[in-house]
């Protein structure tokens, strides 16, 4: 019943986020540290879906977001019990779902920092070549050096 808030903004999503989602939505159903706190967890999530990144497991996911529930469960409290949230619908949750996000997000870069996470590309995401395709040193030339070809 409570995933129909992340279900929702499906349409919007390009599939491959979509399907993450999905796929994390069963989990936290399944989880049991959820429990009654089932509704906040969807409520979070909506609110980080369209930016939260996709490279850890759900399941992983699902377990930060129970602890992530359990710290910061009086800001959420607030939140939902706030005459913001009764007059102006869920949004007011949204700076505390993208902490959440920000959580997620900086545990990845430590991963990729360490080197424990690959980002699944075999080429640089960058390449700086036109106009000079074929020169092995550009763009790092140095246009003093003669031994520079070109």
């Amino acid at each position: 019943m409570h995933r129909a808030l992340i279900e929702q903004h499906f349409k919007h999503l390009n599939p491959e986020r979509s399907a993450y989602f999905a796929k994390l939505a069963e989990v936290v159903e399944a989880h049991p540290d959820f429990g009654m706190t089932q509704n906040v967890a969807f409520l979070v999530l909506e609110k980080a879906l369209f930016c939260m990144p996709l490279q850890m497991e759900p399941e992983q996911v699902a377990d930060r977001l129970s602890a992530f529930l359990d710290a910061h469960r009086s800001s959420l409290r607030a939140a939902m019990y706030s005459r913001e949230f009764l007059t102006g619908g869920r949004n007011v949750v949204g700076p505390i779902a993208m902490r959440f996000a920000a959580q997620i997000s900086s545990e990845l870069l430590e991963l990729y920092n360490r080197g424990e996470l690959s980002e699944g590309r075999t080429e640089p995401m960058y390449r700086f070549a036109w106009p000079d395709y074929e020169r092995p040193d550009f763009p790092y030339a140095d246009p003093d050096d003669e031994t520079v070809t070109g």
